[in-house]
Order: structure tokens, then C-alpha cells, then sequence
């Protein structure tokens, strides 16, 4: 979760053809059902992951978390303590430079990926309900307000898709503006998705605050993808930074 701002605190160290690891992560999605955890750390001056199977000595798997969204994700933390794998299951050294950045835009670029999926689900049930729904003796959508709510979603969902595949696209060419595109792209992505499953649950109405429709999965997990990977008020700073040439 900090692979941003604090440099990796799991700990590889050689011994032989083996190698020995200790450290703790948080919030590792699918901990509790993985047979296999890619867990990044620190190899003497450089960067590696370290391929670890489930069952391992020395690896502890956390309880599973409870989390507002996201049901289908397991997600809980697990410990490292004297580990040994062999060397053969080590990928790397790689730059420490780089390596978290790069993991971290693959990361935000899977988010990007639920943000507009979320709108679309939550946009689709919502004009769906305004068009069959009557309130005063007519469809939910002849109200005026109900119409603009819908236009400025799919606005959004539109503004949303476009943004995320310019930033694959520059991504894939190495673009000197990709990794300042994707921060952009997440500020503007994971906060559309809430403000898109938000108006989806107002057109809905009762039928919205009832658990179990699309809108209602869709807008507890919007806030995830503004606090996962890059967060949206990190994301803020480093578009400045970039802008100003300090990046």
C-alpha cells in the first residue's frame, strides 16, 4: 500500500541457493484462496519479487478482511518470517527506481479498467428503471431532472472510457506524458464512478437503497478505486509536480 512513499520493507537475503524472506503486507487481494503470492521486496541495493506457494514455511495468511465493496475480492495480510524458497522462484534484481512505479501503473491501469465498468452497470440499471419506473402516473425519465442526471452520467461514463484507453494506448508507446496521463486518469476515473453509481441510487430511489441491485454493488465499490493503488490526492500532487517539472 505504501510502495509509493516508503521504500519495501520485506527483506530477501541469500543463503546459498536459497533464498530467505521476512517482512509483513497488508491488503493482499485474493490472500485467502491464492496458491501462489508474487510479494515485492527488497534484495540487497536492488528490487525483486519473490514467487512464494501457499503452504510455505515461515508464511502466515491473515484472517479475511470484511470490506464495504468489493465482496468478491479476498482480501486480508499475511507474514513473512524466515521464509526459504529457492533462488529459481526470485525474479529479478530489478532497478529499484522503477520497479514500484511500474507495478503501481499496472495497478491504477486495472482500476481504470472497475471505474468504468462500475458506471456502466450502475448507468445501464438506472435508465433501464427510468424508463419502465412511473411515478405521478409517468415514466421516471419525462421528469426533466431525471434526464439531466442520466445525460451527465453517461457524460461522464463517455469522458471516463475515452481517458482510460488514451492512457493504455500511450502507455504501450512509453510516452513521456504516460505516467503523469494515468494520475490524471485516476483522479478523473475513480471520482466519475462515484458521483455516476451516486446518481444512479438517487434515480432508483427505494428501489436503490434496497442491498442487492447493480447501482448499490457499484457505489460501494467506486470509493475503493479512489483509495486503492494511487491514491486520488497523491494522484493530485504528483499531475503538479509533473506539471512543474519536479517529477
Amino acid at each position: 500500500m505504501n510502495v509509493d512513499n516508503e521504500p519495501l520493507k520485506t527483506i530477501g537475503t541469500i543463503q546459498g541457493q536459497d533464498v530467505m524472506i521476512s517482512g509483513t503486507k497488508s491488503f493482499v487481494i485474493n490472500a485467502p484462496i491464492a496458491n501462489w503470492f508474487a510479494v515485492a521486496g527488497s534484495l540487497g541495493d536492488a528490487c525483486a519479487i519473490f514467487l512464494i506457494q501457499k503452504g510455505s514455511p515461515g508464511l502466515t495468511i491473515g484472517n479475511r478482511l470484511n470490506t464495504l465493496g468489493f465482496d468478491a475480492a479476498a482480501i486480508s495480510g499475511i507474514d513473512l518470517v524466515d521464509c526459504r524458497i529457492p533462488r529459481s522462484q526470485v525474479i529479478g534484481p530489478i532497478d529499484a527506481r522503477k520497479m514500484p512505479g511500474r507495478i503501481r501503473l499496472w495497478e491504477n491501469q486495472s482500476l481504470l479498467g472497475c471505474c468504468n465498468g462500475l458506471m456502466k452497470a450502475a448507468y445501464e440499471e438506472a435508465k433501464h428503471h427510468a424508463k419502465t419506473h412511473k411515478s405521478g402516473g409517468k415514466p421516471v425519465i419525462a421528469y426533466q431532472e431525471v434526464g439531466f442526471k442520466l445525460s451527465e452520467m453517461l457524460t461522464r461514463l463517455q469522458a471516463s472510457q475515452l481517458l482510460a484507453a488514451r492512457t493504455a494506448g500511450t502507455m504501450e508507446t512509453n510516452d513521456s506524458e504516460a505516467e503523469s496521463l494515468m494520475w490524471c486518469a485516476k483522479v478523473f476515473c475513480a471520482e466519475a464512478a462515484e458521483n455516476v453509481t451516486g446518481n444512479a441510487l438517487q434515480i432508483l430511489s427505494g428501489a436503490g437503497y434496497i442491498s442487492g441491485n447493480a447501482s448499490e454493488r457499484a457505489y460501494r465499490c467506486a470509493k475503493f478505486c479512489q483509495i486503492a493503488g494511487t491514491s486520488t490526492e497523491i494522484s493530485r500532487v504528483k499531475i503538479g509536480d509533473a506539471a512543474l517539472g519536479y517529477s
